[in-house]
C-alpha cells in the first residue's frame, strides 16, 4: 500500500488525494508497522498540507451541521 501511495504521489496532482488516503489508511490499519512510520513521514510533507486543511474544514462543517441538527 505504501508503494502504491508513493506511485500516486509521484504521478500527478489529481492523484495526491489517492496517495493521501492510502497513507492515512496505513497509519490507521497498521499503526505499529514500519510502513506506518514511513506513511506518517510522507504525510508530514508540505505537499499534503492543502489536503489536510481541506479535510479539517470539512470535519468542522460536519460537526457544526450535527450541532445544528440537534437543536
Amino acid at each position: 500500500m505504501y508503494w502504491c501511495g508513493l506511485s500516486f504521489e509521484r504521478s500527478a496532482e489529481p492523484e495526491m488525494m489517492e496517495a493521501y488516503q492510502l497513507y492515512r489508511r496505513i497509519t490507521f490499519d497498521f499503526p505499529d508497522s514500519k510502513w506506518a512510520k514511513y506513511a506518517r513521514g510522507r504525510l508530514a510533507d508540505p505537499a499534503f498540507a492543502r489536503i489536510i486543511e481541506i479535510e479539517k474544514q470539512e470535519r468542522e462543517r460536519l460537526i457544526e451541521a450535527l450541532k445544528e441538527s440537534r437543536k
